[in-house]
């Protein structure tokens, strides 16, 4: 395990997959959970994971450089889908029928996860290795 190769973009992807991670736990907390966001983000570590075995096994393989950007596209499909789930307790809670505490699990997953896409984003445009 050579780390001394590795670039910025490799750092940004495994932040953007823990912050991931920790969004996936604050996700589960909302009042509506739906299921197939939790696979997609789950499949967007995954992804992750995945690259930095890769990249550390195999050196310097082209196609390590797209991964940055499907786990971006994954994380967006996740988050676009979760927003659908989310407008009725939104909506409930900017009109007052609903408390902070039902909807505090889902804003901070989507600022979390936002924070993530815009990471592998970034790292999308930076050679993983040098």
């Amino acid at each position: 395990m050579n780390l001394k190769d590795k670039r910025l973009s490799f750092y940004l992807m495994i932040a953007a997959a823990v912050l991931a991670v920790v969004g996936f736990s604050f996700y589960r907390t909302a009042s509506v959970v739906e299921g197939n966001v939790q696979t997609i983000v789950i499949v967007g570590v995954v992804l992750t994971v995945a690259m930095v075995v890769l990249s550390m096994l195999r050196g310097k393989p082209r196609f390590l450089n797209l991964c940055a950007t499907v786990i971006a596209i994954v994380l967006a499909w996740g988050f676009v889908q979760s927003v659908n789930m989310q407008l009725d307790p939104l909506g409930w809670w900017i009109s007052g029928l609903y408390t902070y505490d039902q909807v505090k699990g889902y804003i901070f997953f989507a600022v979390l996860i936002a924070i993530a896409i815009l990471l592998d984003v970034i790292a999308s445009f930076i050679d993983l290795q040098k």
